[in-house]
């Protein structure tokens, strides 16, 4: 399996199936697609070479990415619940809000997606920031 997934065409395929998974979640608002995303966001992971050893780096930076419509699609339905039970009328308001629910998504997400991660992959090399 190794040496099929070392193929450039079968990494490029790996790493795009997440983000239309993902958008196919934006379109049709199903839970398990997202699910479904995530499931392959850490089967991307675990099977590119490139992924070896530095499983948190680069499950952050895949799911940065490719997750990425749901969470607009979140922030949308967030703010339009904003709009109607805190009765929005400013444009202004309307943006910050979606903004806010956008970073917060991210971050959650990004929270529990490291954590999962580490727990699967717990011998990881140190990232070191200069």
């Amino acid at each position: 399996m190794k040496e099929f997934v070392k193929k450039q065409w079968v990494q490029l395929t790996l790493t795009m199936i997440p983000l239309i998974v993902s958008i196919l979640f934006y379109f049709t608002s199903k839970t398990y697609m997202l699910l479904i995303s995530v499931i392959f966001l850490l089967l991307l992971v675990a099977f590119l070479p490139v992924c070896e050893k530095r499983e948190n780096l680069w499950m952050f930076v895949f799911s940065s990415v490719s997750l990425l419509p749901a969470n607009i699609r979140f922030s949308v339905l967030v703010s339009q619940w904003a709009e109607k039970e805190l009765y929005l009328n400013s444009s202004f308001v309307k943006i910050i809000v979606f903004l806010l629910a956008l970073h917060i998504l991210f971050c959650m997400e990004q929270i529990i997606l490291g954590f999962i991660t580490r727990l699967l992959w717990r011998r990881q090399y140190i990232v070191e920031v200069e």
